[in-house]
């Protein structure tokens, strides 16, 4: 074992790492961390709406997260929040998958109706 991620204090229901391995996001009960894999620390907590979260990916360099949720889709700063992008589920149905091109210009997610979309990560 190499370690553990500290600060962690829901069930995790989804993992992701960026692909240059720098950084680790996990989701949960509306909680999103960012974990500095390196040094396993610093987490930064990211909170959602009240629904809890069902997926999360990291763009290639970490610096955005996106968020997969009941109700809503957002593409965030992973460092401070802030909201680049943001898609409600509305009549879709719920959002259960999300992830980045390699080149983080564009997200994919797919909901419980059996929809797939892709967009421009941040609009």
């Amino acid at each position: 074992m190499v370690g553990s991620l500290s600060g962690a204090t829901d069930t995790p229901i989804e993992l992701a790492f960026s692909s240059d391995g720098a950084w680790i996001a996990g989701a949960g009960s509306a909680q999103v961390r960012v974990w500095d894999a390196r040094t396993l620390g610093g987490t930064i907590l990211r909170s959602g709406r009240a629904d809890a979260l069902f997926g999360v990916a990291l763009n290639a360099t970490g610096s955005r997260a996106a968020l997969a949720n009941a109700g809503c889709l957002r593409v965030i700063d992973a460092r401070t929040g802030r909201v680049f992008a943001s898609h409600d589920a509305g009549s879709a149905g719920s959002f259960t998958a999300v992830a980045f091109t390699p080149a983080g210009d564009r997200v994919i997610w797919g909901n419980t109706r059996g929809k797939v979309t892709i967009a421009d990560a941040s609009s």
